[in-house]
């Protein structure tokens, strides 16, 4: 069992690693939060984003710090508009440069096929969602909703898995205990058996003079 996977809190087990989502949908935008956790000696939260949320990283980070003293959690934000209304936008200008910088790369490697217009729109930056009417600020409710909700699902997660790991090495230490009691009951005759097997060896080097009480084979 590797005892790093796990975590206590209050009695409880906890496995380090685990998984949680929540949607919060309010005012026309739908806000997900994801939470992925893997093992890591350090405690490290990593938050992703909309640009247009960045500055909420450090009160997404607050929030989840408490439950993660350990391990790598990976939280992401995600925001869509859920009337379907929104302005996409693209950048022509990152398009072109994506297609020079592309088509360079596709003719020094000795590439055919060209660069499609798939492969320019799936490029960060190319399609871009028009928000410049709204206010960042006013997301960080719901944003925050959808977190705590999303930490709920992550920490149950987390408590099933450590009951099986408590369960797991509950069942280890009985092992172990017993063991440790077989080896008790063979410990006295470990000597003994050690003298015999030394004194066999003295007597076929033929030195029968050597007997059990010396203190060569006692000590």
């Amino acid at each position: 069992l590797e005892f790093r996977r796990v975590l206590f809190r209050s009695g409880i087990m906890l496995s380090m690693t685990g998984q949680g989502s929540a949607t919060v949908v309010r005012g026309g935008w739908r806000v997900t939060a994801e939470l992925r956790a893997v093992n890591r000696k350090q405690a490290e939260i990593v938050v992703h984003t909309p640009p247009f949320l960045g500055g909420f990283e450090e009160r997404i980070r607050a929030l989840v710090q408490p439950a993660v003293l350990r391990g790598r959690c990976e939280v992401e934000i995600g925001v869509e508009n859920a009337d379907l209304s929104r302005q996409v936008l693209i950048n022509e200008a990152v398009a072109k440069a994506y297609h020079h910088q592309l088509s360079g790369l596709a003719k020094a490697l000795g590439l055919e096929g060209g660069v499609t217009l798939e492969a320019l729109i799936r490029c960060p930056g190319v399609i871009q969602e028009s928000r410049t009417d709204v206010d960042a600020e006013k997301f960080w409710p719901v944003v925050e909703e959808a977190v705590g909700k999303a930490l709920v699902s992550f920490n149950k997660m987390r408590k099933q898995e450590g009951a099986h790991l408590a369960k797991d090495l509950a069942h280890r230490i009985d092992k172990m205990r017993k063991s440790l009691g077989k080896v008790r009951g063979f410990a006295p005759k470990v000597m003994t058996r050690y003298r015999e097997q030394l004194l066999a060896k003295y007597r076929a080097a033929g030195l029968e003079s050597v007997v059990a009480t010396d203190e060569r084979v006692v000590n």
